[in-house]
């Protein structure tokens, strides 16, 4: 996260009430119920040429701190691809209003 983002979600944060906060600490501790090596295991295995098999030995074969080392770097990577992609969506949709084209149109905005 950038500097600045991370401004802006203390800005938001400073807006949540006691109850505000009630609720999403509740909502995370039955969220951490669902993350467990054997939910998330079934997750990957679901993947399109997933090896779940050598998922399973290196489930067995590694340290359960390693495991949630691996696993919160796969879910930053995914979302700061997904931080990324909004970012490209946001300045396109800011090109097209003010600029009349996208920086992702392979003309250059040039018709």
């Amino acid at each position: 996260m950038t500097p600045e983002t991370l401004i802006e979600a203390r800005k938001i944060m400073n807006t949540f009430s006691d109850q505000d906060w009630h609720n999403i600490n509740e909502q995370a501790e039955e969220w951490d119920k669902y993350f467990t090596f054997d939910h998330i295991a079934q997750l990957f295995k679901k993947l399109p040429h997933f090896d779940s098999e050598a998922l399973t030995l290196a489930l067995d074969e590694t340290e359960p701190d390693d495991i949630d080392k691996a696993f919160f770097s796969i879910f930053i990577s995914k979302a700061k691809w997904m931080l990324a992609k909004e970012r490209l969506y946001q300045g396109d949709e800011y090109n097209e209003v003010y600029y009349g084209y996208c920086t992702n149109d392979p003309h250059g905005g040039s018709d």
